[in-house]
């Protein structure tokens, strides 16, 4: 819990520092600027392409699900013949 506040106190430390530069000096204001909107921009980016299942977010996501469909009916298949054979035997 500890690490977790000192965490938050250097975020806004970190903060302070940044909003005490972009006041003092234009040319950080510039970069900061320009460094926010290409931060922006990549995270729209990605939203849409997670939610639009694109690209290699696409690709890792139906590997997962491939993956996990195949143990669900390999787990239903041997569930199934697990009751034919009690049902067989009893």
């Amino acid at each position: 819990m500890a690490k977790f506040w000192q965490y938050i106190q250097q975020k806004l430390q970190n903060r302070r520092v940044i909003k005490r530069k972009r006041a003092e000096d234009p040319n950080f204001k510039a970069a900061d600027d320009q460094r926010v909107a290409v931060e922006k921009a990549y995270h729209q980016r990605t939203f849409k392409e997670k939610w639009a299942l694109t690209g290699d977010y696409a690709q890792s996501r139906s590997y997962q699900l491939k993956w996990r469909l195949n143990w669900a009916l390999l787990i239903v298949g041997f569930l199934i013949a697990a009751v034919y054979i009690i049902l067989f035997f009893a």
